[in-house]
Protein backbone atom coordinates (compact mmCIF):
# COMPACT_ATOMS: atom_id res chain seq x y z
CA UNK A 1 0.00 0.00 0.00
CA UNK A 2 2.89 2.21 0.99
CA UNK A 3 4.67 1.96 -2.60
CA UNK A 4 0.95 2.20 -4.29
CA UNK A 5 1.17 5.89 -2.77
CA UNK A 6 4.31 6.43 -3.44
CA UNK A 7 3.56 5.63 -7.33
CA UNK A 8 0.91 7.70 -7.36
CA UNK A 9 2.40 10.78 -5.94
CA UNK A 10 5.00 9.97 -8.40
CA UNK A 11 2.69 11.23 -11.02
CA UNK A 12 0.70 13.98 -8.98
CA UNK A 13 1.36 16.95 -7.32
CA UNK A 14 0.65 15.53 -4.49
CA UNK A 15 2.97 15.33 -1.01
CA UNK A 16 3.89 12.46 0.37
CA UNK A 17 5.72 12.31 3.76
CA UNK A 18 6.43 9.28 5.57
CA UNK A 19 7.74 9.26 9.29
CA UNK A 20 8.92 7.44 12.26
CA UNK A 21 7.54 5.83 15.25
CA UNK A 22 5.89 8.60 17.51
CA UNK A 23 3.69 9.55 19.82
CA UNK A 24 0.70 11.29 20.04
CA UNK A 25 2.01 14.38 22.96
CA UNK A 26 5.86 14.48 20.62
CA UNK A 27 4.44 14.74 17.20
CA UNK A 28 7.21 14.79 14.91
CA UNK A 29 8.26 18.66 13.97
CA UNK A 30 6.43 19.34 10.22
CA UNK A 31 7.78 19.79 7.04
CA UNK A 32 8.44 23.69 6.32
CA UNK A 33 7.06 22.44 2.47
CA UNK A 34 3.66 21.05 3.97
CA UNK A 35 1.25 24.08 5.16
CA UNK A 36 -0.12 24.80 7.36
CA UNK A 37 1.04 22.55 10.15
CA UNK A 38 -0.27 19.09 9.40
CA UNK A 39 0.98 16.31 11.59
CA UNK A 40 0.55 18.66 14.66
CA UNK A 41 -3.09 19.09 14.00
CA UNK A 42 -5.35 17.52 16.45
CA UNK A 43 -7.85 16.55 13.54
CA UNK A 44 -5.08 14.73 12.01
CA UNK A 45 -3.55 13.07 15.20
CA UNK A 46 -7.33 12.01 16.06
CA UNK A 47 -7.45 9.94 12.81
CA UNK A 48 -4.22 8.65 12.64
CA UNK A 49 -4.20 7.34 15.99
CA UNK A 50 -7.47 5.58 15.55
CA UNK A 51 -5.73 3.59 12.74
CA UNK A 52 -4.28 0.28 13.16
CA UNK A 53 -1.49 -1.64 11.54
CA UNK A 54 -1.84 -1.56 7.16
CA UNK A 55 -5.07 0.44 7.30
CA UNK A 56 -5.77 3.83 5.36
CA UNK A 57 -8.03 6.34 6.51
CA UNK A 58 -10.33 8.67 4.25
CA UNK A 59 -9.97 12.34 3.45
CA UNK A 60 -9.41 13.70 6.75
CA UNK A 61 -10.41 17.69 6.56
CA UNK A 62 -7.39 19.51 8.56
CA UNK A 63 -9.67 22.49 8.08
CA UNK A 64 -7.38 24.48 5.36
CA UNK A 65 -5.61 20.92 3.95
CA UNK A 66 -7.04 17.18 3.65
CA UNK A 67 -5.08 14.62 3.97
CA UNK A 68 -4.89 10.52 3.80
CA UNK A 69 -3.01 8.58 6.11
CA UNK A 70 -1.77 5.15 5.80
CA UNK A 71 -0.38 3.22 8.91
CA UNK A 72 2.72 0.96 8.19
CA UNK A 73 3.27 0.12 11.86
CA UNK A 74 2.59 0.31 14.68
CA UNK A 75 5.19 -0.12 17.94
CA UNK A 76 3.64 -1.41 20.97
CA UNK A 77 4.18 0.89 24.18
CA UNK A 78 7.74 0.04 26.04
CA UNK A 79 7.12 -0.31 30.20
CA UNK A 80 10.43 2.06 31.75
CA UNK A 81 10.67 1.95 35.17
CA UNK A 82 9.20 4.98 36.94
CA UNK A 83 12.47 6.47 38.24
CA UNK A 84 12.95 7.02 34.23
CA UNK A 85 9.37 8.38 33.83
CA UNK A 86 8.42 9.95 37.14
CA UNK A 87 8.73 13.82 36.00
CA UNK A 88 7.16 12.76 32.88
CA UNK A 89 4.42 10.84 34.48
CA UNK A 90 3.77 13.73 37.42
CA UNK A 91 3.59 16.90 34.99
CA UNK A 92 1.19 14.66 32.46
CA UNK A 93 -1.13 13.63 35.83
CA UNK A 94 -1.72 17.33 36.30
CA UNK A 95 -2.28 18.03 32.58
CA UNK A 96 -4.90 15.35 32.49
CA UNK A 97 -6.48 15.97 36.13
CA UNK A 98 -6.19 19.83 34.69
CA UNK A 99 -8.51 18.66 31.27
CA UNK A 100 -11.08 17.05 33.48
CA UNK A 101 -11.34 19.79 35.06
CA UNK A 102 -11.70 22.41 32.10
CA UNK A 103 -13.65 19.05 30.31
CA UNK A 104 -16.14 19.63 33.52
CA UNK A 105 -16.19 23.47 33.85
CA UNK A 106 -16.65 23.90 30.17
CA UNK A 107 -20.22 21.56 30.27
CA UNK A 108 -21.38 23.36 33.48
CA UNK A 109 -20.95 26.57 31.75
CA UNK A 110 -22.99 25.22 28.73
CA UNK A 111 -25.63 23.80 30.90
CA UNK A 112 -25.76 26.98 33.15
CA UNK A 113 -26.34 28.78 30.05
CA UNK A 114 -29.42 26.73 28.48
CA UNK A 115 -31.28 26.79 31.69
CA UNK A 116 -30.47 30.42 32.53
CA UNK A 117 -32.87 33.28 31.39
CA UNK A 118 -32.35 36.57 30.14
CA UNK A 119 -28.84 37.92 30.20
CA UNK A 120 -27.29 34.67 31.64
CA UNK A 121 -24.76 34.65 29.16
CA UNK A 122 -23.27 37.86 30.33
CA UNK A 123 -23.68 37.08 34.02
CA UNK A 124 -22.12 33.35 33.78
CA UNK A 125 -18.98 34.96 31.69
CA UNK A 126 -18.80 37.50 34.58
CA UNK A 127 -18.79 34.72 37.22
CA UNK A 128 -15.91 33.05 35.31
CA UNK A 129 -14.40 36.27 35.04
CA UNK A 130 -13.80 35.39 31.65
CA UNK A 131 -13.55 36.95 28.38
CA UNK A 132 -15.91 36.64 25.36
CA UNK A 133 -14.04 36.52 22.06
CA UNK A 134 -16.40 37.92 18.91
CA UNK A 135 -16.44 36.84 15.41
CA UNK A 136 -18.35 39.74 13.72
CA UNK A 137 -20.84 38.32 10.84
CA UNK A 138 -19.71 35.07 9.19
CA UNK A 139 -19.84 34.01 5.59
CA UNK A 140 -19.16 30.66 4.11
CA UNK A 141 -16.67 32.60 2.13
CA UNK A 142 -15.26 34.57 5.15
CA UNK A 143 -15.17 32.04 7.89
CA UNK A 144 -11.38 32.04 7.31
CA UNK A 145 -10.70 34.99 8.63
CA UNK A 146 -12.63 33.51 11.43
CA UNK A 147 -10.00 30.37 11.82
CA UNK A 148 -7.08 32.42 11.57
CA UNK A 149 -8.66 33.88 14.94
CA UNK A 150 -7.66 30.51 16.23
CA UNK A 151 -11.01 28.73 16.20
CA UNK A 152 -11.48 25.37 14.64
CA UNK A 153 -13.43 24.77 11.45
CA UNK A 154 -15.63 22.39 13.70
CA UNK A 155 -16.98 25.14 15.52
CA UNK A 156 -17.09 27.20 12.55
CA UNK A 157 -19.46 24.61 10.77
CA UNK A 158 -21.74 24.38 13.85
CA UNK A 159 -21.60 27.91 14.39
CA UNK A 160 -23.56 28.01 10.92
CA UNK A 161 -26.53 26.03 12.25
CA UNK A 162 -27.36 27.61 15.09
CA UNK A 163 -30.33 30.78 15.39
CA UNK A 164 -31.94 32.34 17.23
CA UNK A 165 -34.51 29.63 18.30
CA UNK A 166 -31.14 27.59 19.35
CA UNK A 167 -28.56 29.57 20.01
CA UNK A 168 -26.64 27.02 22.09
CA UNK A 169 -24.88 23.65 20.59
CA UNK A 170 -25.89 20.60 22.23
CA UNK A 171 -22.37 20.02 23.49
CA UNK A 172 -19.07 22.04 23.94
CA UNK A 173 -16.61 21.42 21.31
CA UNK A 174 -12.99 20.16 21.98
CA UNK A 175 -9.59 20.93 19.89
CA UNK A 176 -6.77 19.60 21.27
CA UNK A 177 -6.44 20.91 24.84
CA UNK A 178 -8.81 23.58 23.90
CA UNK A 179 -12.76 23.23 24.75
CA UNK A 180 -15.43 25.94 23.13
CA UNK A 181 -18.44 27.04 24.14
CA UNK A 182 -20.22 29.49 21.81
CA UNK A 183 -23.36 31.28 20.96
CA UNK A 184 -25.34 32.75 18.10
CA UNK A 185 -26.08 36.11 18.09
CA UNK A 186 -27.27 37.56 15.19
CA UNK A 187 -28.04 36.60 11.75
CA UNK A 188 -27.84 39.10 8.49
CA UNK A 189 -28.91 38.22 5.31
CA UNK A 190 -27.12 39.49 1.92
CA UNK A 191 -27.66 41.99 -0.07
CA UNK A 192 -28.76 40.87 -3.41
CA UNK A 193 -26.29 42.91 -5.03
CA UNK A 194 -23.40 41.11 -3.51
CA UNK A 195 -24.89 37.27 -3.96
CA UNK A 196 -25.30 38.18 -7.75
CA UNK A 197 -21.47 39.68 -7.45
CA UNK A 198 -20.10 36.94 -5.90
CA UNK A 199 -23.06 34.16 -7.70
CA UNK A 200 -20.07 32.12 -9.48
CA UNK A 201 -17.13 32.14 -6.59
CA UNK A 202 -20.81 30.76 -4.35
CA UNK A 203 -21.02 28.16 -6.94
CA UNK A 204 -17.58 26.84 -7.14
CA UNK A 205 -17.16 27.02 -3.73
CA UNK A 206 -20.10 24.47 -3.15
CA UNK A 207 -19.02 22.46 -5.79
CA UNK A 208 -15.86 22.29 -4.83
CA UNK A 209 -17.79 21.09 -1.43
CA UNK A 210 -19.35 18.33 -2.46
CA UNK A 211 -17.05 16.86 -4.45
CA UNK A 212 -14.96 16.33 -1.48
CA UNK A 213 -17.89 14.99 0.35
CA UNK A 214 -18.41 12.41 -2.71
CA UNK A 215 -14.77 11.76 -2.73
CA UNK A 216 -14.91 10.53 0.89
CA UNK A 217 -17.82 8.67 0.61
CA UNK A 218 -15.88 6.65 -2.20
CA UNK A 219 -13.61 6.26 0.00
CA UNK A 220 -14.76 4.90 2.64
CA UNK A 221 -17.15 2.51 0.35
CA UNK A 222 -13.70 0.94 -1.90
CA UNK A 223 -12.68 0.69 1.74
CA UNK A 224 -15.22 -1.40 3.23
CA UNK A 225 -15.51 -3.66 -0.11
CA UNK A 226 -11.92 -4.04 -0.34
CA UNK A 227 -9.78 -6.60 -1.40
CA UNK A 228 -6.34 -5.97 -0.41
CA UNK A 229 -3.76 -7.70 -3.04
CA UNK A 230 0.07 -6.79 -3.56
CA UNK A 231 1.07 -5.61 -7.25
CA UNK A 232 4.48 -6.37 -7.11
CA UNK A 233 5.25 -3.57 -10.07
CA UNK A 234 4.55 -0.76 -7.75
CA UNK A 235 6.57 -1.46 -4.97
Amino acid sequence: MAGSLTKYAETTDVSIRETGYFERQVPPADDPALSPNIIKNPMFLDAAFALNKGELSSMVDLGQAYAIIFVEDVKAPETKPLEAVRERVEKDYIEDAAQSLAEDSAQNFLTALKEGEGDSWSQEIAGLGATVQETGFLSRSTQNSAAAMGLPPSVIEKGFKLSSAKPYPEMIEQSGNTYYVYKFQERRDPAPELFEEKQEEYETQLLDKKKNELLSAWLEFRRSKAEITTNESLL
